[in-house]
């Protein structure tokens, strides 16, 4: 394996591992039924204090945003600092999840990446890497064009790959670059819930936008 794919395996392990943690958290717990009417949202703001983290004795900042989430979801953690790999760039991750009966969860992920890792330097290189990190999953590319968010152009792409069950997981992934930073979102389901939670995705990126 050269070294640009142990690289790629090594974000990928750190990035899914926290996510891992918290599909399992969430599915080994009751889950709360849902919402058999129309689907409600709620705003979510970033706080004054998740803007900024200190990496390598710098501080970086960078500006506050919001956006509209099912209220289904349930905010589970905000996370800021270094990854798990040293390959892994500078972040701020914040996490949503739906419990699924008898199943891994849905998770909502927004990201805030500091460019550092050779194949992420904006995000044509994120949603690249995003396909690459699955490559050996059976993925299928569903589609790859450029959406809207926050009157910035935005990279997409939505695919799936095999889990164990067997079952297939479904993921819509959204990156753009705005000073200095990547920014994704991305939404992970099951297939057969793909088309539900494709309006929660096309909300949040409607009503993504920067707070300055």
């Amino acid at each position: 394996m050269g070294g640009s794919a142990v690289k790629r395996r090594l974000y990928w392990l750190a990035s899914i591992i926290p996510i891992t943690l918290i599909l399992v958290s969430a599915c080994s717990s009751a889950p709360p039924p849902r919402p058999s009417g129309p689907v409600t949202y709620e705003t979510y703001v970033l706080a004054p204090d998740d803007i900024r983290y200190q990496s390598g004795g710098i501080i970086l900042e960078h500006p506050r945003f919001s956006f509209d989430y099912p209220s289904s979801f349930v905010l589970l953690d905000v996370n800021r600092g270094r990854g798990a790999s040293l390959s892994n760039p500078d972040y701020t991750q914040i996490y949503f999840s739906r419990s699924v009966p008898n199943k891994l969860a849905d998770v909502i992920v927004v990201e805030v990446l500091k460019p550092g890792l050779s194949s992420m330097k904006d995000a044509l290189g994120a949603a690249d890497f995003e396909v690459k990190s699955h490559a050996d999953a059976n993925l299928k590319v569903r589609e790859r064009s450029t959406k809207t968010a926050a009157g910035i152009t935005a990279e997409y792409v939505a695919y799936s790959f095999e889990v164990p069950g067997p079952a297939t997981r479904f993921i819509r992934f959204l990156a753009f670059d705005y000073k200095g930073f990547i920014w994704t979102i991305r939404l992970s389901c099951y297939e057969d819930s793909a088309q539900e939670t494709a309006l929660y995705f096309d909300r949040l990126v409607e009503t993504f936008k920067f707070l300055e």
